[in-house]
């Protein structure tokens, strides 16, 4: 059927062809804050069969000088009560140093607990290292390759597989200070 009793307009940065309006790249990028009602969606399509295409570019710049802490984050809302709209979860890229040519970044996990303000959960640093401020729960999957406890193991548990291949562990450690089955009964006294 045919609308007839529908007036289409257009405007600035916004055309109407036919019954179809086309927004330009100006409309998104007028150095206001738009809000927009219902789901975004980016449709990219190239000719890039193995590689990854970025589809969305968030960018921020300072009017002055760029200092170490300078990001860009993207900010969850979440009505948590009628008409109550807190930020329960961020995720934000911020610089640690940057110095020309050797700038560092590090993509950075908030959270919000007891309905507090968002706090940082987790940080990917630049160099690949990982700090997670909570516990760090593993279900249903390994950790492969060797880990290295830097400040020891301080909960309770069985290594139940493996080879053991670090240093004796001292007697006062709970272990016998001692590397072979003969030295460990001389070490505790059984021999």
């Amino acid at each position: 059927s045919t609308d007839t009793n529908t007036t289409y307009s257009a405007g600035t940065n916004l055309t109407l062809s036919s019954t179809t309006f086309n927004v330009d790249d100006a409309f998104v990028t007028n150095n206001a804050d738009d809000t927009m009602t219902g789901i975004l969606t980016i449709d990219k399509t190239s000719s890039t069969t193995n590689s990854v295409t970025d589809v969305l570019v968030l960018q921020s710049q300072s009017s002055g000088t760029p200092a170490a802490g300078i990001g860009t984050g993207i900010s969850f809302g979440i009505e948590t009560a009628a008409g109550n709209v807190e930020t329960g979860a961020r995720i934000a890229a911020l610089t640690t140093d940057v110095s020309s040519t050797n700038e560092d970044v590090d993509l950075v996990f908030y959270t919000m607990v007891s309905g507090d303000a968002s706090t940082e959960a987790m940080r990917v640093h630049d160099n690949g290292n990982v700090t997670i401020s909570g516990d760090l729960t593993i279900d249903g999957g390994n950790i492969t390759n060797a880990i290295t406890f830097d400040n020891g193991i301080t909960d309770t548990g069985t290594i139940s597989a493996g080879t053991w291949s670090g240093t004796a562990i001292a007697v006062n450690k709970g272990g016998t200070g001692a590397t072979s089955a003969s030295a460990a009964r001389s070490a505790l006294g059984v021999d």
